[in-house]
Formats: C-alpha cells, sequence, structure tokens
C-alpha cells in the first residue's frame, strides 16, 4: 500500500546516498581534492607530501623581503628575519580532518570540498623580540604627538603654529599584518 510504497523509496533514497557517499569516500590516506592550505593545492596529496611541497613553497619566500607602508615611509622584513614559521604539520593535520569520517560521510565531505573548496591557513610562530623591532621602527614613523594650536614668537615676527593631531601606530594591527604576511606564501 502507500506506507509500503513510501518505505521502499525511503530506502532507495538512503542506498542511493550511501552508494554516492562510498563513491566519493577516496583514500583517507590522501586529502581531500579541493583543499588548499595558505593557497597551495594539497588536494591529493599524502600528509607527508602535503608537509613537503608546503616547506618547500615556503623556502623559496622565507627570504624575500615584503615591503610594507606605514605613513608614506617603507619598511622592508623577511621572514627569516622575524623568525616566522608556519606550523605546516598543523594546518596539513586541520585538513585531513575537515575531508575525514566514516565511509560515506566522508564521501559527503569531499563531495563538498571538491565543489567548494577548502582553504585552511596555519598558525604561525614569530620571533617576540625580532617583531617588537620591527612595529618599533615603523613606530617611529608613525607616532606623532597632539599639538595645541599655539602663538610662537620669532625674533620679531609672530607666528600661528596650527594644531596638530595626535596618531600611535595600531601594534596589533600592524603585527597581525606583518606576520600573516611574512607567513604567506
Amino acid at each position: 500500500s502507500t506506507f509500503a510504497t513510501l518505505a521502499l523509496v525511503g530506502f532507495l533514497v538512503v542506498l542511493l546516498g550511501a552508494l554516492v557517499g562510498l563513491a566519493f569516500a577516496g583514500s583517507r590516506q590522501q586529502l581531500a581534492a579541493g583543499t588548499h592550505v595558505a593557497g597551495i593545492d594539497v588536494g591529493g596529496l599524502t600528509t607527508r607530501q602535503a608537509e613537503t611541497r608546503l616547506d618547500e613553497a615556503f623556502e623559496k619566500v622565507r627570504g624575500k623581503p615584503v615591503t610594507f607602508v606605514a605613513d608614506e615611509e617603507t619598511f622592508s622584513f623577511a621572514a627569516n628575519q622575524l623568525a616566522v614559521d608556519p606550523d605546516w604539520r598543523a594546518a596539513v593535520d586541520a585538513a585531513a580532518r575537515s575531508g575525514d569520517g566514516f565511509g560515506p560521510i566522508r564521501g559527503f565531505r569531499r563531495l563538498h570540498t571538491r565543489f567548494f573548496g577548502a582553504e585552511i591557513l596555519p598558525r604561525i610562530g614569530v620571533s617576540d623580540a625580532a617583531l617588537e623591532y620591527a612595529l618599533d621602527r615603523m613606530a617611529s614613523a608613525v607616532d606623532r604627538e597632539p599639538r595645541n594650536a599655539a602663538v610662537v614668537r620669532r625674533g620679531l615676527r609672530i607666528h600661528v603654529a596650527t594644531e596638530q593631531a595626535g596618531r600611535r601606530l595600531d601594534r596589533e594591527a600592524a603585527a597581525r599584518t606583518v606576520v600573516r604576511s611574512l607567513g604567506s606564501l
């Protein structure tokens, strides 16, 4: 009757869903197609291959200076100067977990990653002392104390000094920008 027909249709839908999930489950040893870590495509690679690819890509840019502009002054720093060190292993492990699961569930996660992609950004370590030095250099160009308007006498001449707003380098935002830029590929 109607109930039996609905039960059969429901069973067939579940069975078809499980089969589709299993068809796209792939190997647990490989990262899902469409997976990117720091902009590098690591889909289809093992975790060890992905780490190696990311390490090699970072080695190519580790010594190249990146230019930052603060109040019309430029500052150049390289990742190796500030001891910037992305945690590739943790990023690859996170990428592996995002496409993992039991059989059909893994298949649906990987299908989603294949069509919509997955971008993982690594945690980045940095030398605090080196970063503070870089921020101090930038702050010396940006920081300015406020000045009230004043009447100033220079010899027989009287000059009006206009007020000047103070400003400070947002050290937290600058630190995030410097570290993220130097830790990227």
